[in-house]
């Protein structure tokens, strides 16, 4: 396995590829390729005659393909066979982890005093509107719903997960709030 330039030319799309196509995803892709280049690598394997199969990235090839790229970076698993590629594509796609919604909330917070929430929405996931609800979440009058305010209403070091892992329920340690 090794990181290598490749001629786009000399990719192929795997038949095999499960992932589903989403216009407004490819578009939000595109954007977040032509404002930050090529971050991700396109993970490939060596087929007979030259050719390199995608393992992970026909997405982001269809993309760099639509943006003129001539070259992309690419990791080279080297001659596998499909069943190991198909297998490395379920691993990598497949092994994302849950988002903690507080530290996302607070990371868009942070953003959105240097970049517009128009822009972000460009290239990520997030509509505008879901980006300004992350963003209002900071100035939303507790108080009213835990009742008396605590004398430091900086909620934001102030949180404990409760119950199970998987079900993200959180309280506040200083108001007693829970979500």
């Amino acid at each position: 396995m090794n990181l290598i330039e490749l001629p786009l030319k000399s990719l192929i799309q795997a038949p095999w590829n499960y992932k589903t196509n989403d216009p407004q995803l490819r578009e939000k892709l595109k954007a977040n390729i032509l404002k930050n280049e090529q971050i991700e690598n396109i993970i490939v394997r060596e087929l007979s005659g030259g050719a390199y199969e995608i393992v992970n990235g026909n997405h982001r090839y269809d993309v760099m393909k639509e943006l003129g790229y001539k070259t992309v970076v690419c990791i080279n698993l080297g001659s596998i066979s499909t069943q190991q590629a198909m297998r490395i594509a379920i691993e990598t796609n497949e092994t994302t982890f849950q988002t903690d919604e507080f530290k996302l909330m607070e990371a868009i917070k942070d953003i959105t005093a240097e970049f517009d929430a128009e822009l972000i929405a460009q290239s990520t996931k997030f509509s505008k509107e879901e980006i300004e609800n992350y963003q209002s979440m900071f100035d939303f009058d507790w108080a009213e719903v835990a009742g008396p305010a605590p004398i430091n209403n900086d909620h934001s070091q102030s949180f404990e997960q409760v119950g199970e892992p998987q079900q993200h329920a959180h309280t506040c340690k200083k108001c007693g709030y829970q979500w």
